[in-house]
């Protein structure tokens, strides 16, 4: 076998490696759910999302708690006791369903027992983002989902003792990525400046409805959440926009990386301006695409495309040639079968 093969069944095999250690990683998860408002009235969806989202988490490796309808005193108890379970974790994940609003800059998430009566008791009967964010501290990735942008009547009806004070009616206010720390997500059901998210009329939200159809999908992360918004606009007409802010600096994949058979790829002569595969970090999605998927493919053609640095090496001979076609550009989605050229070993900014 020539060095080039040899170096491609190496590279290979150090991905399926890391494929069983994303498999074996520990990932724990609070789930909670809030329908019951005492002084609100109900929100039909929250319990179902809840109960839904911790199954489909269970399934795909998570250690899930799960708490519903809960007050404050419960609510700050279950995310102090979740501090424990995130430290030292793979990934911990805060999954909320139920109604929050936005009161000077700082988000709120709103206990089953919360009156409002007036704007000063936001700070006393609710706990917000930080909270969840906290709970979260000591994992290598820490995710905070939120499908908790709902209309809600107590903040349109609290006394304001401050004139000038702004409350949202169940919308979330802008974060500063910055302040997140690194290897952080926090997904917004509904993006900021003053829309809401819909509680939807089937068993789940729209929003969770679609988390619950692309969860167990090995995605890239930021793969997952862009075909969860697009769901969320169709379903909604795109009257719901959902967003994320993230600092994220790796790959990560919740359901683990697609998993990696061996393949044969061709060797070229070393004076072909290409790719060494050691710097390819999207060898899952050439694998599926070699096998035909279209949404690989067109997946694969915007991760290329979006790499600086393999953008010149592209008009210098390409990264991917069609099946029996010559070198050239990478070619772009739409059935031709895609191959992955190896060649010489080159500098690459990271």
């Amino acid at each position: 076998m020539r060095p080039a093969k040899l170096l491609v069944v190496a590279v290979m095999a150090l991905v399926v490696a890391a494929s069983a250690s994303v498999a074996l990683a520990r990932q724990v998860a609070l789930v909670v759910g809030n329908s019951t408002y005492a002084h609100i009235g109900r929100l039909p969806n929250p319990e179902n999302d809840a109960v839904d989202m911790a199954a489909a988490l269970r399934r795909i490796g998570f250690e899930v708690t799960t708490e519903l309808d809960v007050d404050r005193g419960d609510l700050t108890e279950a995310l102090r006791a979740f501090t424990r379970r995130s430290a030292g974790a793979d990934v911990s994940l805060v999954f909320y369903a139920g109604h929050g609003l936005e009161m000077d800059g700082v988000n709120y998430l709103v206990p089953v027992d919360a009156r409002l009566e007036r704007d000063v008791d936001v700070r006393y009967e609710t706990v917000t983002l930080d909270d969840l964010l906290v709970a979260t501290v000591g994992a290598r990735l820490r995710l905070v989902i939120l499908d908790a942008c709902r209309n809600n009547p107590l903040a349109r009806s609290m006394q304001r003792t401050v004139a000038s004070r702004s409350i949202s009616g169940g919308s979330f206010g802008q974060l500063d990525e910055d302040l997140l720390g690194d290897e952080t997500l926090v997904a917004f059901a509904a993006a900021a400046a003053g829309t809401t998210a819909a509680d939807g009329t089937g068993r789940n939200s729209p929003y969770t409805s679609a988390l619950l159809a692309h969860l167990d999908q090995p995605l890239e992360i930021l793969t997952l959440f862009r075909r969860v918004r697009a769901r969320v606009l169709e379903a909604t007409n795109g009257e719901q926009r959902p967003h994320e802010y993230q600092s994220l600096l790796r790959e990560h994949y919740l359901s683990g990386a697609p998993a990696i058979e061996a393949v044969t790829v061709e060797a070229v002569a070393p004076d072909v301006a290409d790719v060494d595969v050691r710097e390819l970090d999207i060898a899952p999605l050439r694998v599926l695409a070699e096998r035909g998927a279209a949404d690989a493919q067109a997946e694969l053609w915007r991760a290329v495309r979006s790499r600086s640095w393999r953008r010149a090496r592209l008009r210098r001979g390409g990264v991917l040639v069609p099946e029996g076609g010559r070198a050239g550009r990478c070619p772009r989605p739409g059935g031709t079968r895609l191959r992955v050229r190896s060649g010489p070993r080159s500098r690459t900014e990271r």
